[in-house]
């Protein structure tokens, strides 16, 4: 615990270290042709598959819950349609509006190792374990088109010639096939180099428009082929293990491979003055993105020529590197965090719901004596001892096989709740440090729904749902009884309606607020049972929100990190916001992440707290807005020597960033003002990780 003692805020804070978070590895990226702002979807090893969009920040607009025992190994965007197919053997379609599976279909060959999409955008192609290549195609629906010719090996990866007539492939046997889409038969066979009389697994494998065909193998080399004789042109040994993933631009003219030395090599091809051939060769590398193997490789244009190389690994982080100037400067990570609620917290005794995959922990934190916070020194940060020590004080586990999509923990912390794919659980707690159980699990009858966000009301008596189909469940809660108590389907009110991004309801309990990501926000009135009011359409995407205490004004922050004040009753934003919107945003502001929690401080309604993984940010409602030119940040800066010190802008004590956590999974305020931050240190996430490769160290 520690405690900040500074003139702008004294408060204690519990900097919750103990609480451990597994990254899930990234499997594969699919990139979205021609949509602008750039969306990507990509699949984790735990199952679940993420939407993501890039708007001056990374921001993650859904989740498709996953299910234990799927391991996907391809991800395909046709049009507005998404399908994956991976090792559990199936192709499907996954609804992105609703966030669920919309269509499936058996391979009829075991496992799946790979799908590739045919230029016409007409038929799919994969490679499975029994050793043949299948097709299907996607309209009306999904049906097997045609099967090849089966041979003794696992076609591990696979591509389509730009012509859609012939279709090459990577197998478990040292072999490169050619294959006639027409006769289903393989023409041309190409054979690998073997090591220590072990076959060489082809891992990835793409073809050029001249039939140029080029490998990534287990020897770790990056190989050119002429797919017209099958012949070796060139061979690079650029990684020191398994090279996993290739991906080549558009123009065919740059190329990058990747695999489990984390090292991305980027390939350029020049044409010669004196023939028509083409010689690539080794033009950069970068080995600061990942720690661990790197799966899957994309490149993208985020704005008008401006690339960006997209990354995904055993880390879980997302790698972002330039293409111009690629590997002189430090890429972009965005950490495998969620960015929706997977913390929550009652009103009273400081307990905390942590959500898992398949678990909820319920954790009683720590408290310090109350002398060593009476003797704070002012601008200081004083480490407090702890009289009692952060104790786990329950674990619920899933009985289900899916991943638990949202929780909630009730104010007095009588009721915990969660909901994954398939339905909604409730339990009855008996909380104690000394002996904690859970009492009963409540039945709940198939009128309630599972939900993709969920909230009790402060007084307990009501229990939200929003399902990720649009409609608003309210449950009355009591001791003897659990019923539905009001259902309102924004379906029916829009048709352009988007996944849900946030959920909040109003301290006198009769208020909750939705938002979307399409930047709708509607308010109900519980009591009354209706609409009470609708936001005007923000241009950003929603990304979290909150309620203030004492009133019905509703605080929104966008992806953008701008901030509005709603007043529900008015109808109107509030005078704070108006003068905001004028005044504009201070630079350092718009320099964060995309902030992923909002909440106020409930001994001073006035103040908010935000954060972002890297960093909190406060902002006093009842302070002047700082200049756009104010230093916001807490953090030293180096001072540019052309600036006399009259230049350089004062700190401010408003809008004020404390960047002291690495990483920040969640922060709050508890009933009595302080602060809660559960940080995830960087090691502690790399520890929980297999080990990565061992590499020969200079002098050793």
């Amino acid at each position: 615990m520690e405690c900040n003692g500074d003139n702008r805020c004294t408060k204690k804070v519990h900097r919750a270290r103990f609480m451990s978070f597994i990254p899930q590895g990234i499997q594969c990226i699919a990139i979205k042709d021609g949509e602008k702002p750039l969306k990507l979807a990509l699949a984790r090893s735990d199952g679940s598959i993420e939407i993501w969009r890039y708007m001056q920040r990374w921001c993650q607009e859904g989740v498709i819950p996953g299910l234990t025992g799927t391991s996907y190994r391809s991800l395909i965007w046709i049009n507005d349609r998404l399908f994956s197919a991976g090792l559990h053997g199936s192709i499907t379609e996954w609804d992105i509006k609703r966030l669920s599976m919309k269509a499936s279909i058996e391979s009829g060959a075991g496992s799946i190792w790979c799908m590739s999409l045919s230029h016409n955008r007409k038929t799919l192609a994969i490679g499975c374990q029994d050793g043949s290549v299948r097709l299907f195609t996607i309209d009306p629906e999904l049906a097997l088109h045609k099967v090849f010719i089966r041979l003794d090996c696992q076609i591990i990866s696979i591509a389509w010639h730009h012509d859609d007539d012939m279709i090459v492939t990577g197998t478990d046997k040292s072999m490169i096939l050619l294959w006639d889409v027409n006769t289903g038969s393989s023409n041309t066979r190409i054979t690998l180099d073997e090591f220590q009389q072990k076959t060489t697994v082809v891992w990835a494998i793409t073809i050029m428009k001249d039939k140029t065909i080029i490998s990534a193998d287990s020897l770790g080399k990056v190989q050119f082929w002429n797919g017209n004789f099958g012949t070796l042109i060139s061979a690079f040994q650029c990684h020191q293990a398994d090279a996993l993933t290739l991906y080549l631009n558009k123009s065919e003219n740059i190329l990058y491979s990747s695999g489990i030395d984390h090292k991305i090599v980027q390939y350029q091809s020049f044409s010669s003055k004196d023939s028509d051939s083409v010689k690539w060769v080794k033009s950069g590398f970068s080995t600061r993105g990942h720690t661990h193997d790197v799966n899957c490789l994309v490149t993208a244009e985020v704005k008008d020529h401006y690339e960006m190389v997209i990354s995904g690994g055993i880390d879980g982080n997302l790698v972002i590197n330039k293409i111009n100037g690629f590997g002189l400067k430090p890429p972009l990570k965005v950490v495998p965090f969620p960015q929706y609620p997977v913390l929550s917290h009652t009103a009273k005794d400081n307990i905390i719901l942590y959500q898992k995959q398949h678990s909820l922990q319920i954790w009683s934190l720590g408290s310090a004596n109350e002398n060593e916070v009476q003797d704070t020194v002012a601008n200081t940060v004083t480490k407090l001892h702890l009289k009692d020590l952060p104790v786990m004080l329950l674990e619920i586990k899933s009985k289900s096989n899916n991943n638990i999509v949202c929780s909630a923990i009730s104010p007095s912390g009588v009721w915990a709740v969660y909901s994954d794919c398939k339905r909604t659980k409730l339990y009855k707690l008996d909380l104690d440090r000394n002996n904690s159980n859970v009492i009963k699990s409540v039945a709940l009858g198939n009128s309630v729904r599972n939900a993709h966000r969920m909230c009790f009301t402060v007084d307990e008596s009501k229990l939200i749902l929003a399902t990720a189909d649009g409609i608003i469940q309210i449950l009355q809660v009591s001791q003897e009884d659990i019923s539905v108590f009001y259902e309102y389907n924004i379906a029916n009110a829009l048709k352009d309606f988007g996944p849900g991004i946030s959920l909040s309801c109003s301290h006198d309990s009769n208020l909750v607020a939705y938002s979307d990501q399409r930047g709708h926000t509607f308010v109900l009135d519980i009591s009354e049972r209706k609409k009470y009011c609708e936001m005007p359409k923000f241009d950003a995407q929603p990304m979290c929100m909150s309620f203030q205490p004492n009133s019905h004004v509703l605080a929104i922050v966008t992806i953008d990190n701008q901030i509005q004040l709603y007043d529900c009753d008015e109808n109107e934003l509030t005078q704070w916001s108006k003068e905001y919107i004028m005044h504009g945003i201070p630079k350092d502001w718009s320099r964060s992440e995309a902030m992923v929690h909002l909440s106020f401080d409930p001994s001073n309604c006035s103040r908010i707290m935000l954060h972002d993984s890297k960093a909190l940010y406060f902002i006093d409602l009842s302070k002047p807005i700082p200049s756009v030119d104010a230093k916001l940040s807490s953090k030293k800066r180096k001072r540019k020597w052309t600036k006399t010190v009259s230049e350089v802008p004062a700190v401010t004590d408003n809008f004020v960033i404390y960047d002291r956590y690495k990483y920040v999974l969640h922060a709050d305020y508890l009933s009595d003002g302080s602060i809660y931050v559960v940080e995830i240190p960087p090691l502690s996430m790399l520890e929980s990780l297999p080990p990565i490769l061992e590499r020969k160290t200079f002098g050793t």
